[in-house]
């Protein structure tokens, strides 16, 4: 079951990339948990935010939307319907092959 918080999403674009964040942890088995010193939740997240960037952008789109002029990060955003910041974390993906350095 995922469980979404109506208060973080305001809009189809927000909801859509959250659910498939979170999808990502349930087919990755990337949950964490608070209590245990061994497991790291940032290694948990960033795999479920790739997970989640590979399927709502691919790198063949990705590269084609940049071919055909589409460059600027919101209009990027726009063109595959997710927010600026998820789009932000693909571009780094795509660039840099990690969502650290942009």
């Amino acid at each position: 079951m995922i469980g979404i918080d109506p208060s973080v999403c305001v809009c189809e674009r927000e909801l859509r990339a959250h659910l498939t964040h979170e999808l990502g942890h349930c087919l990755n088995g990337g949950f964490y948990s608070l209590y245990s010193p061994l497991d790291i939740r940032e290694k948990h997240e960033v795999k479920a935010d790739k997970w989640a960037i590979q399927r709502l952008i691919s790198k063949e789109d990705y590269e084609d939307a940049i071919y055909n002029g589409i460059n600027e990060v919101w209009s990027l955003a726009e063109y595959f319907n997710v927010p600026e910041d998820f789009m932000r974390k693909a571009m780094c993906l795509y660039k840099n092959g990690n969502l650290d350095e942009c």
